[in-house]
């Protein structure tokens, strides 16, 4: 069977190899030394190589003149996003910019592709990236794909929130002012703040 991953790799099902023979008067098929007519790889591997031979009536051996080397990777890659450090304002606000990070890993047939993206999918050679933007429900997404064609999808466990607007605050006073600005009475002291989210 051919393969159904890419890049000539197996992602799913068993792979089973036949030995086949137009020889006369066979009486033995061996293939990678099991005694079978068949080899069958259902566990992941980086490459089996698989040889076989055939044993006629008069006790002649022979080799294959080709052999099959089998890659086969079943499990989709390590993926994780997350930020570098915990919120730097209260109530789990960013109140400075944060980077947020993809880490990835795979076993098996290696790292073909990956993104990191705020708010959508994409494979885009991104690992990391900084949030500089106020919002208050941000995600940020990982994608990562293996040579063999396996897919793995990550987020940020939660909402992403930066506020880096400082608020505005202004002083008055109100009472009878006399000559010259000096306050003659007792008076009240307003803070007026603005712009705060």
């Amino acid at each position: 069977n051919n393969p159904d991953g890419e890049n000539g790799w197996y992602k799913s099902a068993a792979v089973t190899v036949k030995l086949n023979s137009t020889s006369k008067y066979v009486t033995s098929k061996n293939v990678n030394n099991t005694n079978k007519d068949s080899y069958t790889i259902n566990y992941d591997t980086t490459g089996t190589k698989i040889t076989g031979q055939v044993t006629n009536i008069a006790g002649s051996v022979g080799t294959c003149k080709n052999s099959i080397t089998v890659k086969r990777d079943t499990v989709a890659p390590n993926c994780e996003v997350a930020p570098d450090r915990s919120p730097d304002g209260l109530n789990n606000w960013y109140i400075s910019d944060v980077k947020v990070s993809l880490a990835y890993s795979d076993s098996g047939s290696g790292i073909a592709s990956y993104g990191l993206n705020a708010d959508s999918e994409k494979l885009n050679s991104k690992s990391s990236q900084n949030l500089t933007f106020n919002t208050n429900n941000t995600t940020y997404y990982g994608v990562v794909k293996d040579n063999a064609g396996n897919v793995s999808h990550c987020k940020t466990a939660s909402y992403l929130k930066l506020d880096k607007t400082v608020p505005d605050i202004y002083l008055s006073a109100s009472d009878n002012i006399s000559n010259n600005s000096w306050h003659k009475d007792n008076f009240d002291l307003t803070t007026i703040v603005n712009n705060l989210d």
